[in-house]
């Protein structure tokens, strides 16, 4: 039986099927290295066997790729299949391993598709393929990280699929933008999948960082004090923390903002994940022309949003939601060789 284990700046959760997640410290540093003690951090989920690892934010990259072809007759499945397998033969590089691929958009004769292109008929086919990469060098490190916390990593998924595994039934958003604890990722999509994705080094935590640091606060408090300044609920001498927290702010949004231009991701009216869209933190995002709106609606549990992606990893990889073709090419090979990091390390 292979479980499910989420990482993220927020925390570690270990999810055996049919279980209750069982939650730890997160494994990595706001800078996003692992942790000296990662390892003992895992010990602690007294978690063992196979696992699926849903890997962090900062960890995944996308890459898209137009592949094209010309057709003179109906496009069948394995049409969809070549493009997938053109594009991942063109992701990652010497140190990046491909994580997985989508087919995001499909055009026939320079029209873009609505609903599936099989069976349609077209002189031009072209296939807008998202590729996720991760680098070897950080698998390597937490392939060793989870053996010696007594897990054996058979697989690997990119947070956008969990997140995307997460959404509920309802129409998805055109953009999102979805706060972790250190880092914080804008994704478009295209209907329930993701076609580009960018990541920035901010997050919630920063908030409270920078309170204790100023202000020689406790963690907790500092917490509790960042949370309640967000909100527009300071207490008492707490009004004098107020710029920091909001120079902070306008560095987190002026940072996504540059983010989404060089990925093409439009904010103009984005659904904001993992932060309240209180006024001080819509006013730090507009004033980098990016509106922004709550939308833990969409997800199938809203509170955390964190919450929600656990069960969107847990999903995806107990195989209750479907893969790409590409996808399954990738991690079907591996389990025939020795394992799936394994098999990205030699062929990447």
């Amino acid at each position: 039986m292979t479980s499910t284990l989420f990482l993220s700046g927020y925390m570690t959760a270990f999810v055996e099927e049919g279980e209750e997640p069982r939650r730890t410290a997160g494994l990595f540093t706001r800078k996003g290295k692992l942790r000296a003690d990662a390892s003992e951090i895992l010990e602690r989920l007294e978690a063992h066997g196979e696992a699926v690892a849903s890997l962090p934010f900062d960890a995944v990259t996308t890459q898209v790729f137009r592949v094209s072809a010309p057709i003179g007759r109906q496009v069948s499945h394995t049409d969809i299949a070549d493009a997938l397998e053109a594009a991942s033969a063109r992701a990652g590089g010497d140190d990046l391993a491909l994580i997985a691929a989508e087919p995001t958009r499909v055009l026939l004769d320079g029209q873009e598709q609505q609903g599936t292109a099989v069976g349609e008929a077209a002189q031009t086919l072209d296939v807008d393929v998202t590729t996720f990469v991760s680098s070897l060098a950080f698998l390597a490190k937490l392939e060793k990280v989870c053996a010696d916390g007594g897990i054996t990593l058979s697989g690997v998924m990119a947070p956008e699929e969990a997140f995307t595994a997460s959404l509920s039934d309802h129409a998805s958003p055109r953009s999102v933008i979805v706060c972790d604890r250190w880092h914080t990722k804008v994704m478009r999509l295209v209907g329930e999948h993701v076609h580009i994705s960018a990541s920035v080094p901010f997050g919630p935590g920063h908030l409270a960082d920078d309170l204790a640091v100023t202000f020689s606060l406790d963690p907790k408090r500092a917490e509790e004090t960042a949370r309640r300044l967000v909100l527009g609920h300071g207490q008492g001498d707490e009004a004098a923390m107020a710029p920091v927290v909001m120079a902070r702010l306008e560095e987190w949004a002026g940072a996504i903002a540059e983010a989404a231009k060089a990925a093409s991701v439009p904010l103009e009216d984005a659904c904001l994940i993992g932060m309240a869209a209180t006024p001080l933190v819509s006013g730090a995002l507009a004033n980098h022309a990016i509106g922004a709106q709550n939308a833990d609606g969409f997800l199938r549990r809203a509170d955390p949003a964190i919450g929600a992606m656990v069960d969107g990893a847990c999903k995806r990889s107990s195989g209750a939601l479907s893969r790409s073709a590409a996808t399954a090419l990738q991690l079907e090979a591996p389990h025939k060789i020795k394992g799936p990091i394994d098999w990205l390390r030699r062929n990447f």
